[in-house]
């Protein structure tokens, strides 16, 4: 019995973990769609972290749960294109050793 609550505990929290990870990731994205071509080329990439709702903390502080980091990918400029780029999303929760991935094209404003 107490291997099964054990067990049903753990299920639990990666579930919220998956779907805090997961509206994190999309906060990234539409973020991404709405940044300006300056701002994707003149920063690589960007770290942030989060606490255990999905809100914005610093590095410091002791409720930060998930980083997340948006990288412009090599191939950045597609097919020849100055107006879709892409990115990629990292999102990693505290201990865990499965991080959330996904990439996206953007066309940023000018």
């Amino acid at each position: 019995m107490t291997t099964l609550i054990a067990s049903s505990l753990q299920s639990y929290r990666q579930a919220i973990h998956d779907t805090v990870g997961r509206q994190i990731m999309t906060q990234l994205a539409a973020t991404a769609q709405q940044a300006r071509l300056s701002d994707l080329k003149g920063q690589p990439s960007a770290t942030t972290y989060f606490d255990f709702v999905g809100s914005p903390v610093s590095i410091a502080d002791p409720l930060r749960i998930y980083t997340a980091t948006v990288t412009n990918l090599p191939d950045t400029e597609l097919l020849n294109s100055p107006h879709l780029y892409r990115v990629g999303i990292v999102v990693t929760a505290l201990n865990s050793e499965d991080p959330m991935r996904t990439s996206l094209q953007v066309c940023p404003q000018d």
